[in-house]
Order: C-alpha cells, then sequence, then structure tokens
C-alpha cells in the first residue's frame, strides 16, 4: 500500500491551495476548524487527518511545533501518536507561487531523496525559500518516541535521523 500525505493550508496560505498537485488539499470545513482558528488546532487538526500543514506564518508554526513535542517529551506521550505536528512546508512571505513539482523533485534529507508521507510521518519542515529553493530540516519529536521508533527503522538509520537530533541535543538513541 502506498501511503500518501494531504495538506491542509493555513488561512494565510489558502491561495496556494492551487498550486499543490497529485495530493489532496483539505479545507477547514473537512477537518472541522472554523475560520479564525488558532495555529495549534490548525496543526493537531492537520495531524489527525494525515495532513501536512501549508503556512507562510513560519514563525508562529514552529513555536507551536516545539511547544507540542515538549507536552509530548515531558510526560504525555502517547506512543507513536503524540501531540507534534506531521509536518510543515513553509513558504517564504517573498513568494507568492511555487511550482509544486519541481519542490516535490528536490524533497531530500541530506542525501537521500524523501517523499511527502514521510515529510508527515518524521514530522520534517520543507522550506520553499526565495528563488523557490528548497530546505528539509527536522522538526521538534517526542524523545521517548524517536527511542521506541528509531530502533528497528531502517529507513531512520539510512536518514541518519538519530545523528540530526544529536545535533540538536535530543538522545534518540
Amino acid at each position: 500500500m502506498v501511503r500518501d500525505a494531504a495538506f491542509l493550508p493555513d488561512e494565510d496560505s489558502f491561495g496556494f491551495a492551487g498550486r499543490i498537485r497529485h495530493h489532496r488539499v483539505l479545507r477547514y470545513s473537512e477537518v472541522g476548524l472554523q475560520r479564525g482558528a488558532v495555529d495549534k488546532k490548525v496543526a493537531e487538526h492537520a495531524r489527525d487527518h494525515g495532513a501536512i500543514v501549508l503556512t507562510r506564518n513560519v514563525d508562529d508554526f514552529l513555536r507551536v511545533m516545539r511547544d507540542a513535542a515538549e507536552v509530548s517529551s515531558h510526560g504525555d506521550c502517547q506512543a507513536m501518536y503524540c501531540h507534534e505536528g506531521g509536518g510543515l512546508l513553509t513558504i517564504s512571505p517573498t513568494l507568492d507561487r511555487f511550482h509544486f513539482e519541481r519542490v516535490t523533485r528536490e524533497l531530500r534529507l541530506g542525501e537521500h531523496a524523501i517523499t511527502w508521507y514521510e515529510v508527515y510521518f518524521l514530522n520534517l519542515r520543507v522550506h520553499v525559500g526565495a528563488q523557490e529553493h528548497v530546505e528539509v530540516s527536522i522538526l521538534p519529536a517526542c524523545e521517548r518516541c524517536l527511542r521506541l521508533h528509531m530502533v528497528d527503522c531502517g529507513r531512520c538509520a539510512e536518514l541518519r535521523l538519530a545523528d540530526l537530533y544529536a545535533a540538536q541535543g535530543v538522545a534518540a538513541d
């Protein structure tokens, strides 16, 4: 079975929804949100519906993801279904459009090509910067779940996720 991720645009990014190709783009009404929803709820509803948040609101969503991972790591771990999000696609405020297929082709973590599903499942951030430069990085995650998952995950070993988290001061082994 091929797994895939959907996208949930934040209110400030509804205009980018039309750029997404070959993936489902969810509307607020489909996930139980109303206009004006706080960023924390957008991230929660996106995760619960298998979607990556699409936003230009970079700093606020990075804070939401960090705070959610801290809640999970400090006692409210739910064994691979914690509070942190399911990935972010952040768009530079200087861009008013981007070429989704080109961004998709440039999804790489280190030297390895990755999929949008891996962005969702591994809680990664894809940033489309000026001139559509694509950068993939890790987002904070529940430390207990990282340890449980990475023990037997060949793909995480191949992507060297433990090294990336260790560089951020998180022991994932």
